[in-house]
């Protein structure tokens, strides 16, 4: 970062690799106004935003708290026809999941379906992060279901997602119906899975 600091004042030409270098570095140190400050100036020098700086700077603004500053960029670099990618998306909804937006994290999911690209196992997994996050376990089952349908490869982590949201209000049947479930699908269970479905199993018991 200190290198790169010093690049800022000097008369060097600054390309667009190390505008990606910069904002990179500064997303991974979680330092995110100084990433927010290269972005400002590769703005400035008409340095073409690339989806590689896009997708970094809002990581570091997600990472900062700063979903909003996430979403602003995110819906910037659609306006301006920079191509996105799937970790640009679920940069993006990543940021909304983490700022309690998951109305925004769905509309994004919906708007990445809509581009063409691929829905994977990630990109499920953060959107029902997103609603778990929040509560919203239906729409995590939701989410999981269309992934079934789609045919996604559920690993244990979408599955885990899945039992979680059920166990942050108290759904236990749901949560050992998706047990049972992944241990019949031969897909590996974790500590997260038994821990959440016995949490599950508890705040079920509290509430009745």
């Amino acid at each position: 970062l200190q290198l790169f600091s010093n690049m800022m004042p000097s008369t060097l030409e600054l390309s667009m690799p190390t505008f990606n270098a910069a904002i990179n570095a500064c997303n991974k140190s979680g330092k995110w106004e100084n990433a927010l400050r290269w972005f400002s100036v590769m703005a400035w020098d008409a340095v073409k935003i690339n989806m590689i700086a896009g997708s970094s700077m809002i990581s570091a603004c997600a990472s900062g708290d700063e979903w909003a500053r996430a979403v602003q960029l995110f819906s910037k670099m659609l306006q301006g026809n920079v191509e996105l990618d799937t970790i640009t998306y679920v940069a993006a909804i990543s940021a909304c999941a983490d700022g309690g937006e998951w109305q925004q994290a769905l509309q994004i999911f919906k708007e990445m379906d809509q581009s063409g690209l691929k829905l994977d196992t990630m990109t499920y997994n953060v959107a029902m992060s997103a609603c778990e996050k929040n509560g919203m376990w239906k729409n995590a089952l939701q989410l999981l279901r269309q992934a079934q349908d789609y045919v996604i490869e559920c690993n244990t982590s979408i599955l885990n997602t899945a039992i979680s949201a059920c166990e942050q209000v108290g759904q236990w049947e749901r949560a050992l119906q998706l047990l049972s479930v992944e241990m019949q699908s031969q897909v590996e269970s974790n500590t997260i899975t038994f821990n959440a479905t016995i949490s599950a199993c508890q705040k079920g018991a509290e509430w009745e």
